[in-house]
């Protein structure tokens, strides 16, 4: 099978993409201990991938309780959105284009990756998953979750709004 069109141009919304090569986010697990922040090694791994139509970044955590692996990284303080300044120049320097993709990890989660605060969910119904905590580390369930109150919903929106007002200053 042929696809004539996959290395030709595409318009999307008020992004020009030079081609419809679309990297889809996958979890990398390379982030900074402590503090879950984008290095060099993630800068380099993003830039050798700028010729494609577009790049979108692995899953990103809003608010230490919606992180639901270890080593993953956050967009949540200046120390991670330099991380992912780092990133988006090297991207930006080779001429690609990036998206990052925001993301609470709501049931999937553990004390041991929230500082110890209890994951929060739309129910208290544990997943039926495991995360792992650490490099090399094994699995381990996750914890239950407690039931998110209608009270908290603006504060989580409010999670999403300041991280992607780092992703977008970080480039």
């Amino acid at each position: 099978t042929r696809c004539p069109h996959l290395l030709s141009p595409l318009r999307v919304g008020d992004l020009d993409l030079p081609n419809r090569v679309i990297m889809a986010p996958l979890t990398r697990s390379r982030s900074r201990q402590p503090g879950d922040v984008p290095t060099e090694m993630n800068a380099r791994h993003y830039a050798q991938r700028a010729g494609m139509g577009l790049l979108i970044a692995e899953a990103t955590y809003v608010a230490l309780v919606g992180k639901a692996y270890g080593m993953i990284p956050g967009i949540t303080n200046d120390e991670q959105a330099s991380g992912w300044r780092l990133v988006t120049d090297a991207v930006h320097e080779r001429g690609g284009r990036i998206f990052l993709q925001l993301f609470h990890g709501g049931r999937v989660g553990h004390l041991g990756l929230s500082g110890g605060q209890t994951p929060v969910a739309p129910s208290a119904i544990r997943a039926n998953a495991k995360t792992y905590l650490e490099a090399g580390g094994g699995k381990v369930d996750v914890d239950e979750p407690r039931a998110l109150g209608a009270d908290e919903i603006p504060g989580v929106i409010g999670q999403f709004v300041d991280a992607a007002k780092r992703a977008m200053d970080a480039g």
